[in-house]
């Protein structure tokens, strides 16, 4: 039988695409209490209020992951659930402008399908398993030590 070896930055990757579900979940359910409340809030302005829908979503996310990457833990309630943490080339956390830019380069690769194939797969090549939004950003992903460690 075959020995698999797993390293770190693998458990981190896994980590990372567990925490990722966990804050689609979070968003996603967000997203529909707002869309609730803008379709009664339309009902009662006669529709107008109903054409910032398309706007209001992409708000939601971006606040979202900018906020949390940028606050006080560097981490979503995903990534915290899971104990990891996002940090910079200088091991320092990320400022809400600059968790903003990584959260914008992230959506921005999503529906360009051959960079998100690419995104997809290049943190399965390289070894420190780093996704290319991470890169561009100069972002490392680490494992918290305890709850309330600061790296």
């Amino acid at each position: 039988m075959n020995n698999i070896n797993i390293s770190y930055y693998d458990k981190i990757l896994l980590k990372r695409m567990i925490a990722s579900f966990i804050d689609v979940l979070l968003v996603s359910t967000l997203t529909i209490t707002v869309l609730i409340i803008i379709s009664f809030l339309s009902v009662l302005t006669f529709g107008i209020i109903g054409k910032s829908i398309p706007f209001v979503i992409p708000v939601i996310f971006s606040t979202y992951f900018s906020f949390t990457l940028g606050g006080d833990n560097s981490a979503t309630p995903g990534m915290n659930i899971l104990g990891i943490v996002i940090k910079n080339k200088k091991k320092n956390k990320l400022g809400k402008v600059s968790a903003f830019g990584h959260t914008l380069i992230f959506f921005i690769s999503l529906p360009l399908g051959l960079i998100f194939l690419i995104s997809i797969i290049y943190p399965l090549l390289n070894k420190q398993r780093k996704c290319i939004h991470d890169l561009i950003y100069e972002i490392e992903a680490y494992e918290k030590k305890e709850r309330n460690d600061d790296l």
